[in-house]
């Protein structure tokens, strides 16, 4: 066997052509540093999936390469998850569809029960993070109800969310 392609170079300052010499000498990877934990991982994620070809000549891992990537991402198969989200608060609201959106998903977000009820009268989900503590209808009730409208056909998957922790 060849050895491997040396990882990468993380030079705090680079100048125009760094790039191509790194992958000429074999680089597998050129980063500018800082480099953020999330980058550090994609990277070695890019460049673990690329040494698995056969294939000498591959492209060389860049900081532009990983964001190209993550765009690819959010429009992969796996953005097509639909996602509902239950909680009174407009502020966790906004801050787990920001998550999603980080993540490639899009999700929906409805303030309680009833309104969650109502949601999926017309609209198929696959995940619901639901809040366990909402007004006029909690998450508890609002599982029970799910779960009888669907009976054996379907079960789609809830995950309970809370801010307040809770005996069992």
């Amino acid at each position: 066997t060849t050895p491997a392609a040396a990882l990468g170079r993380l030079p705090s300052h680079g100048r125009r052509g760094d790039g191509e010499r790194a992958r000429q000498a074999g680089i597998a990877a050129y980063l500018r540093k800082p480099v953020r934990q999330k980058q550090l991982f994609d990277c070695l994620l890019a460049v673990m999936t690329h040494s698995s070809g056969e294939s000498q000549s591959h492209p060389l891992v860049t900081r532009h390469s990983i964001r190209e990537s993550e765009v690819r991402h959010k429009d992969s198969a796996l953005s097509s998850l639909r996602i509902l989200i239950a909680d009174d608060s407009l502020v966790n609201q906004a801050v787990a569809l920001g998550q999603l959106f980080q993540l490639g998903y899009r999700g929906e977000a409805v303030s309680n029960g009833r309104e969650l009820l109502a949601a999926l009268e017309t609209h198929d989900v696959d995940i619901i993070l639901m809040d366990c503590q909402m007004p006029e209808m909690d998450g508890f009730a609002a599982t029970v109800e799910i779960r009888r409208r669907e009976g054996a056909a379907r079960h789609t998957t809830i995950i309970a969310m809370t801010a307040n922790a809770l005996d069992g």
